[in-house]
């Protein structure tokens, strides 16, 4: 009887340290992530002006010959370009909330402290515009960026709740 419970705690403890290295795994590939993606929306910003107005254009142009309602203006380059900022903060936010996920500690007071992570550095991208020709930090931008960011990061939220509950439904034991 005594040697079954000790190989029953070793089990036990083994499928525990198995578990903690898969979320160590997990931890520093969304961190890597988080800072692979943020590398990425300070390459996007470190353009200058012409550069930037020519990916715009150049999105635009291609929307305009598939969708028949989408012409090559200022107002649909002012579009692409918000919804840009928008869309490369909801990945940003998708990647915190991943990341701080891994510490199994999201609720809403960190879900507030993520939209504020995203806010900073939406900040911080803002201001680095400032100094790059034909750039302008705009705090219209930075309100775009962390309204992406914060559902980016609700989307995932709700995402893994409902998998989460998912999971506890079909196997309840396992969790």
């Amino acid at each position: 009887l005594i040697p079954s419970i000790i190989f029953h705690k070793q089990k036990k403890n083994s499928i525990i340290e198995h578990r903690d290295v898969i979320i160590m795994k997990k931890r520093w590939i969304y961190g890597a992530l988080c800072l692979i993606w943020m590398f990425v929306i300070f390459g996007m910003s470190n353009a200058q002006g012409e550069e930037s107005q020519g990916m715009s254009d150049t999105i635009v142009i291609f929307l305009s010959k598939i969708l028949p309602f989408v012409s090559y203006n200022d107002t649909w380059t002012f579009i692409v370009r918000k919804l840009a900022h928008f869309s490369e903060y909801a990945i940003l936010g998708m990647l915190y909330y991943l990341f701080f996920s891994t510490y199994r500690i999201i609720g809403k007071k960190q879900i507030l402290i993520l939209i504020g992570c995203v806010f900073a550095y939406a900040c911080s991208d803002e201001f680095h515009q400032l100094f790059m020709e034909g750039r302008a930090g705009q705090f219209r931008d930075v309100c775009i960026d962390t309204a992406g960011g914060a559902t980016g990061i609700l989307l995932w939220h709700w995402i893994y709740t409902y998998l989460l509950k998912y999971k506890q439904k079909r196997m309840p034991h396992e969790i």
